[in-house]
């Protein structure tokens, strides 16, 4: 691979900038949990030894808390680049891993911790949930600039017993806001650095104001770059900031922002086949092919090049078709109140907004029945009837429109707790949490510039934003149409003792989570979570359903038909599309809905931790976990309804802490219940729903640690071992058959022997180092990471291979007047390293064949490649001046 490139017009130019750590990988002296409630209770559970005597720069920590935790504070956070998001800062933790092409930052990429994926994770910013309320999807590159970050706590497996949220089995991560300076205080930052990264970033601090001493920082930031492969730009713009009211001893009000507007443009994911032919930088076609259209010929949309992601290109693969736009805004208050000597009060309400989606473009027939909806199909002058798309006079035509899945979502919600002391070794917290949000789902088509390739607006013809393409009946096409409301009304409860002159800490909790879903569909689902959105008439509709069932009923040739061969005609032109559902002797086909589901589950949170002497501890922990399907697993054409993912935690560590030397090592285990993936229906295999199709056991060793060889020199170091079991074998339809099963010997369901295989996507082990030397005026270290292999396959017959990385840090201090100053470098995959950070996923990777269900025959699963391949980015080399006031 290509090491970087710059581009001639930036300011700092290829500078060799050395800068500094100025402190821990560990280190962190204040409350560690996320929201003010959590942070009060557990506030005298930290013991923290004098900096002088930390073995990593500064602190190392005894919790008395019992948790797999790992505290990322803006010591360490500062010797990265700033667009780096939150998971590229904790991807050295154990457990932990986050694999993405994107270097920057800005573009998100996979998460995966002790086998679970983000949306099985929570994560909060200041208590404020971050899961997207439909999916419980994580977009790392939208949330809190770097800079703005106090700290990130990973708990690797456990909850805080107040956790705000309806969608975590497998751990939390917490990022906190860093409080405004006491004194007035001012930065600037300017990067410049390959493949055309540019960054500025600029802050101010007030300091305390008056007499009430309110003190606030707000920060901007922008940073522009250049795709390392194809065309395109990584683009950001956002603003962060936080007021600070101190109140009386310890109390406070607080308020934080964080606004972001993201413009990048996807990486194309090749699959392995393409990198083989085309190499590593194979990316999105760069130039746009403009189709011809011709008055009365029935004109198509051009294919790719003979070479794609290289030359001409009209159809999908062109690269302004892959646009990720996001906007997001966050505003989340905090606050303490003492109500009494023995009685704090807090409050944490919050909002935010996100609008976003991931690009994409549909190959759209002029005289698609969705173009015509609930009127006669018009006549166009140059021939054939429907809706003339390009303009040449005719309906005959496929044309390429921009067709984005948007997500727009606000979301309220608040935090309270009540945190009782009835003496100084036993302490009460009784909480709330409710959480509203508005989740709005729509696909709304618009234009393409037929002559540049270029959608007219990045978020389609979402109100307010682009173009509609109008339907004959007045209305306008989309390819999916819904609503749904996700709320979340929990109580939480936790006591905390200390016993044996507080040697032991025990905790003892609760959190009932009460969780709904409000679905409204506004289009048709067939087969399973497809969606057609159309104005035909409803009695249309039931009248080809009626249809099909007299012609199923009347037996023969038409009883075993695999299609609702009427419906498919009126909504498609086909008569192929609707399948027939065996089960139920009616298409698998649902009409628009309003449907409300509820979920509750009540979760124990308890542990305890024995603290030997000063540096010796160990604990033990258990937590339950709980997650409600998602709105994709409830939008279906199947009346099975999912039920909900649970999760069992037990844990059970040993912590040192001396002055020079710190260590912790956890062992865990986890059960992951009621697991959810898309499958076939056991009872008609011609249906592919979310189902519940059996549990994953789980186990690992943690270990992390921190050595102070001299002064100077220091060293941080993780590993982590993890295995993970499938309790079952996985439904799949085969693709060929010698069954002899009496009825649609090709469509009998049958079970994949996956029982005893790995989770895919989870590395067995991962390590990581970091190597650092600090002077007065210099700081210089090293990373390393080291991901094992994964399975790309349910039946671990495809793998990735093994992969370790190197980055290096460094910083320089000085003085420019009165002013301190500092140039920093950064480079990433040192070793220039071609390697797959992720990839897509699939069944098995070879034929399997297995007895068939009647025990007469046998059925072959046929071998199926993994898709898109993720490749790494190249070294990037970064250079950044600091300058305080």
């Amino acid at each position: 691979m290509s090491s970087s490139h710059t581009n001639p017009g930036r300011a700092l130019r290829r500078a060799v900038l050395l800068s500094a750590l100025a402190g821990s990988l560990f280190a962190y002296d204040r409350a560690l949990a996320q929201s003010t409630g959590t942070q009060v209770a557990e506030q005298e559970q930290v013991v923290v030894t004098g900096q002088k005597k930390s073995a990593v720069d500064g602190i190392g920590i005894i919790s008395k808390a019992a948790k797999d935790q790992s505290i990322i504070t803006a010591d360490y956070i500062q010797t990265a680049v700033g667009s780096s998001n939150f998971a590229q800062l904790v991807n050295l933790t154990p457990g932990f891993v986050y694999s993405s092409e994107d270097a920057t930052g800005v573009l998100s990429g996979d998460i995966r911790m002790h086998g679970f994926d983000g949306a099985h994770l929570s994560f909060t910013v200041d208590g404020t949930p971050l899961n997207d309320t439909g999916n419980y999807a994580i977009y790392p590159g939208e949330y809190a600039v770097s800079e703005s970050i106090d700290h990130i706590t990973v708990n690797t497996g456990q909850t805080e017993v107040d956790s705000p949220t309806a969608s975590s089995i497998g751990g939390t991560i917490n990022i906190i806001t860093r409080k405004p300076s006491e004194k007035p205080a001012a930065m600037f930052k300017v990067s410049d650095g390959g493949y055309g990264y540019g960054r500025g970033y600029a802050e101010v601090e007030t300091g305390a104001i008056g007499p009430t001493g309110l003190r606030t920082f707000l920060s901007a930031n922008y940073v522009q770059a250049d795709k390392w492969k194809g065309t395109g730009q990584i683009e950001r713009f956002g603003i962060d900031g936080r007021l600070y009211q101190p109140l009386k001893g310890d109390d406070f009000v607080a308020l934080a922002f964080n606004y972001a507007s993201d413009r990048p443009y996807f990486y194309k994911y090749p699959t392995l086949s393409q990198i083989n032919t085309y190499g590593t930088k194979l990316d999105y076609n760069t130039t746009w092919a403009v189709p011809t259209h011709v008055a009365g010929a029935a004109d198509g949309v051009a294919g790719s090049s003979a070479n794609p992601g290289q030359t001409l290109g009209a159809d999908f693969n062109f690269w302004k078709l892959a646009p990720n736009p996001v906007d997001f805004a966050d505003v989340r208050m905090q606050s303490r109140y003492t109500l009494a000597k023995n009685l704090i009060f807090t409050f944490d309400p919050y909002f935010f907004y996100t609008l976003a989606n991931g690009g994409g473009s549909t190959s759209l027939k002029e005289y698609d029945p969705r173009l015509v909806g609930n009127a006669a199909a018009p006549a166009c002058a140059k021939g054939g009837t429907g809706v003339d798309l390009n303009g040449d006079g005719d309906c005959l035509d496929t044309v390429l429109v921009y067709s984005p899945s948007n997500t727009q979502t606000h979301r309220f919600g608040l935090q309270s707790s009540l945190v009782y002391d009835l003496n100084d070794t036993n302490r009460f917290q009784l909480s709330y949490t409710y959480d509203h949000g508005r989740h709005r789902q729509t696909g709304e088509m618009t234009p393409i510039d037929q002559n540049t390739g270029t959608p007219f607006d990045v978020f389609g013809a979402k109100n307010g934003y682009g173009p509609k393409i109008y339907t004959a009946d007045g209305s306008f096409l989309r390819k999916r149409d819904r609503f749904s409301i996700a709320e979340l009304s929990q109580f939480s409860a936790n006591y905390i003792g200390k016993f044996f002159d507080e040697k032991l800490h025990i905790n003892i909790g609760a959190r009932d989570a009460q969780f709904t879903r409000k679905l409204n569909q506004f289009c048709y689902l067939y087969n399973g979570t497809n969606e057609y959105c159309d104005t035909l008439a409803v009695s249309a509709v039931t009248s080809a359903i009626a249809a099909d069932q007299t012609a199923h009923a009347m037996g023969g040739a038409d009883q075993n038909y695999a299609y609702a061969r009427n419906l498919s005609t009126v909504l498609f032109g086909n008569s192929n599309t609707v399948a027939w559902s065996l089960a139920t002797g009616a298409p698998n086909f649902r009409m628009p809905f309003k449907q409300t589901y509820h979920f509750n589950k009540v979760l124990p949170n308890v542990g305890a931790t024995y603290a030997f002497d000063s540096h010796n501890l160990v604990y033990v922990t258990y937590a339950a976990g709980f997650s409600a399907p998602k709105t994709d697993n409830l939008y279906s054409s199947s009346p099975e309804l999912v039920k909900p993912e649970t999760s069992d935690q037990l844990g059970a560590g040993y912590r040192y802490q001396g002055s020079g030397l710190t260590g912790s090592a956890n062992l865990w285990y986890s059960t992951w219940k009621n697991r959810i993936v898309s499958s076939p229906d056991p009872n008609d295999p011609t249906l592919s729903i979310d189902r519940n199709i059996g549990d994953v056991h789980l186990y690992g060793l943690d270990l992390e640690g921190g050595w102070r060889a001299t002064k100077e020199l220091s060293f941080y170091a993780s590993a982590a071992y993890t295995k993970s079991e499938l309790q079952g074998n996985e439904p799949m339809v085969p693709g060929s058959s010698t069954s002899t099963d009496a009825t649609y010997p090709n469509q009998v369901t049958m079970y994949l022997p996956t029982k005893g295989k790995a989770l895919v996507l989870t590395p067995d082990i991962t390590a990581a180092l970091r190597a650092q030397y600090k002077s007065r005026d210099w700081t210089l270290g090293m990373n390393s990471r080291y991901v094992g292999h994964r399975f790309l396959t349910d039946m671990n017959d495809v793998t990735l291979a093994p992969y370790t990385t190197f980055d290096i840090d460094a910083e320089y201090r000085f003085m420019v007047g009165s002013h301190p100053t500092a140039v920093q470098f950064n480079v990433y995959n040192l070793l220039n390293k071609s390697y797959f950070v992720k990839a897509g996923t699939t069944a098995n990777g070879s034929a399997v064949t297995v007895t068939s269900k009647s025990g007469t025959g046998t059925d072959t699963f046929s071998a199926s490649t993994p898709g898109s391949y993720d490749v790494g980015a190249p070294l990037t080399a970064i250079a950044t001046l600091k300058m305080s006031f």
